[in-house]
């Protein structure tokens, strides 16, 4: 004999009760009291409709409370909830129903579902979690079935979930879209602004040593040039050239009457009195002036002849010497 039946024999029984019943798991019949008790088959009792199950009496059928549907309940006996993924806000239902596109329910038993944050998607039914942005990408809406979106340009995202791509700061920059992590400017170039997608190269006559300059280019010093862009460091200026200014693009040639003969120079050497350099660009000094030639002065591309009366017996001489009373050269 079962909780909340009872027993009854083939025959008639004496009432004993309002009411007699049977029990079979989760199916019930109730006969009114007579004064004889009936015998009463297995095959009369009713099975608990779908989203409904017998109490311990097997006298009343209940329904099943919110989120405890399944379709059709697996055993009259007792409600299912609703597996992850699905939600029932009814009592009594016959069935579950899967969450939609951008939603989700991660447990079970759910009344409702939830909605996917920021830096999620679900673009399928029946979801029992969202899928996370990937690196690189983002999502600024709530709900979302249509996936994520690459940080554009100039942004960058270098974790998952992302609700939107931060901006390149000043010395980075991103020329691609879904980028994880900006680059650093290289030697030769910079970037003062955030959100780049290039960096600025230094112009002709500039430079930039370090990466990740924030700060713009430097001119070159004195002895120094650059005459190209993106300079990382600028060149001395060889032998027989030089440059007394900043930022210089090329190094001017040494005149005629100067020399220079070490490279990085800001000026060049004048020729001293009694010798002279006619070429441009020297490296190799200067020269002596000849017998009968003369330089009075600094800087000499040439010397000059001795005039008439003067003569000249040595080099590198400055000036010329008187000729005696008795003695008389010729010049031109």
């Amino acid at each position: 004999m079962t909780k909340g039946s009872f027993l009854f024999l083939t025959g008639v029984f004496t009432v004993i009760s309002l009411l007699s019943f049977s029990r079979v798991s989760g199916l019930w019949q109730v006969t009114k009291s007579s004064p004889n008790c009936t015998d009463i088959s297995f095959q009369n009792c009713t099975p608990c409709q779908a989203g409904s199950y017998a109490d311990e009496t097997n006298i009343h059928c209940f329904c099943c409370m919110d989120h405890l549907g399944l379709g059709v309940c697996t055993s009259p006996d007792y409600c299912v909830p609703c597996p992850a993924g699905y939600y029932n806000n009814d009592n009594g239902s016959e069935v579950c129903f899967k969450c939609g596109k951008g939603s989700f329910s991660n447990s079970t038993g759910q009344t409702a579902c939830l909605t996917c944050p920021q830096g999620t998607f679900q673009d399928a039914n029946g979801a029992s979690n969202c899928t996370p942005c990937v690196q690189g990408t983002f999502q600024n809406e709530t709900g979302s079935t249509s996936g994520c979106y690459n940080c554009t340009e100039g942004t960058y995202c270098n974790k998952t979930k992302c609700e939107s791509c931060d901006k390149c700061p000043a010395g980075y920059y991103s020329n691609t879209t879904g980028t994880v992590n900006c680059q650093s400017c290289s030697k030769g170039t910079f970037q003062d602004a955030n959100g780049a997608s290039n960096c600025t190269p230094c112009v002709q006559g500039t430079f930039q040593n370090e990466t990740g300059s924030t700060s713009g280019c430097y001119n070159c010093t004195e002895g120094t040039y650059c005459n190209k862009t993106k300079c990382e460091s600028c060149d001395k200026c060889p032998a027989g050239y030089y440059s007394n200014t900043t930022g210089t693009v090329n190094c001017q040639s040494c005149s005629k009457g100067t020399f220079q003969d070490a490279n990085g120079a800001s000026n060049c050497t004048p020729c001293v009195q009694g010798t002279f350099q006619n070429e441009t660009g020297s490296t190799s000094g200067c020269y002596n002036c000849t017998e009968g030639t003369y330089c009075n002065k600094t800087k000499c591309e040439i010397c000059d002849r001795c005039p008439a009366g003067f003569y000249s017996n040595t080099t590198g001489t400055v000036n010329c010497q008187s000729c005696s009373k008795d003695l008389e050269i010729s010049g031109d």
